[in-house]
């Protein structure tokens, strides 16, 4: 009797949580777990880090292998270090937490806390690698043949089965959709007398094996120009074309081809010092020709006239994706060049073609 009553009093005894013992457990375990979280977090972005550093350091050995091989001219680029039958990069980096580019032979990292940029080689390179925290003011889109140069009277018209193209170069643009066929282009709407000091820009896409005009002046708003030159264009195979009309034609033509689905982007100046072309914000072909044909005409993007030029494409009409094409009424040199190229959002590409003053400049990038 005695053991059974010892038994019951110390049941009545025990007791469960109280609420306010219940809420401090929740608590600690709730801020137990914001503390894994964090830490988890930290791992990811320490990890994004360190693959940067690894992806400099690999880019950093290709280049010096070219530079070894080939010197230093023409200067490196992401094509010349990607193509051909043994590139020194399979591939070229890719991720979300950083990108790397190539302009005027350097090598170039920028992450979400960059605003623009930065040289590999400078301090602190990746240190922004995966964060969540971006610099960049966004950019509206404008629709599409919007012209937002300071002007902003030279609005382009699409013209047969041109279109509007969701895919662009930068995460959340678009583009200039262009079949390749007859008629399909975009079409500009000043008549101005055709310069001799200028410099073209623009983005482009393809796999195309039939060529095509990207951008050029002919003396024909719609239809085809019947008086045509200042223009750049693609071969069949791919090479880029730069061609200038002093009475007898004039063309430089780079070496590589970029019809490998990829995004470019070409320059092209004329300037009392010459004609240049750069891909990808390298030189890559250049000659002492200082003026074109005197005529008024328009800018046309995506087709037009090519017939007598060096190596003309089976099709006058570009195949594949045009972006931000511009009109400068000065011929930019390398810096400037490689401050377009190296761009990395449509904002950060979009600010660096109107700091130059374009005397017209569709971005292409809207509905």
């Amino acid at each position: 009797m005695d053991q059974y009553r010892a038994r019951r009093d110390a049941a009545s005894h025990e007791r469960g949580f109280t609420l306010i013992e219940l809420l401090v457990v929740v608590v600690v375990i709730g801020v137990l777990a914001s503390v894994v979280v964090f830490n988890l977090g930290g791992v990811a972005s320490q990890a994004t880090l360190s693959a940067c550093q690894a992806d400099v350091k690999t880019v950093e050995t290709a280049i010096a292998a070219y530079h070894a091989q080939m010197g230093s001219s023409p200067p490196v680029s992401v094509s010349l270090l990607t193509q051909g039958a043994n590139p020194y990069l399979l591939n070229w980096p890719s991720n979300s937490g950083y990108t790397l580019s190539m302009s005027g032979g350097n090598l170039y990292v920028q992450t979400p806390s960059d605003s623009a940029p930065v040289l590999a080689s400078g301090p602190g390179v990746c240190a922004g690698a995966g964060s969540t925290t971006s610099t960049t003011a966004a950019v509206a889109l404008q629709p599409l043949g919007t012209d937002t140069s300071a002007a902003g009277s030279n609005t382009g018209t699409l013209v047969g089965a041109a279109s509007a193209s969701s895919t662009g170069h930068f995460s959340g643009a678009g583009s200039l959709s262009l079949p390749g066929t007859s008629g399909s282009y975009v079409s500009t709407a000043t008549l101005s007398t055709g310069p001799n000091t200028f410099s073209l820009s623009a983005w482009f896409k393809t796999t195309t094996t039939s060529g095509g005009m990207l951008v050029g002046f002919g003396n024909a708003q719609t239809g085809v120009s019947s008086t045509y030159d200042r223009h750049i264009y693609m071969t069949n195979a791919g090479n880029i074309v730069f061609g200038v009309y002093p009475n007898y034609v004039v063309a430089i033509q780079s070496p590589l081809t970029y019809n490998d689905g990829n995004w470019h982007q070409v320059v092209a100046t004329l300037s009392s010092a010459g004609m240049y072309l750069y891909i990808d914000g390298g030189l890559v072909a250049s000659n002492s020709t200082t003026t074109g044909q005197g005529f008024n005409g328009y800018w046309r993007l995506g087709g037009d006239n090519l017939a007598g030029w060096p190596n003309r494409p089976s099709s006058d009409y570009f195949s594949g994706n045009l972006s931000d094409v511009a009109v400068y009424p000065s011929a930019l040199d390398a810096t400037q060049v490689a401050s377009i190229a190296r761009a990395t959002s449509y904002s950060t590409e979009s600010a660096a073609v109107l700091a130059l003053n374009p005397s017209s400049y569709w971005p292409l990038d809207g509905p």
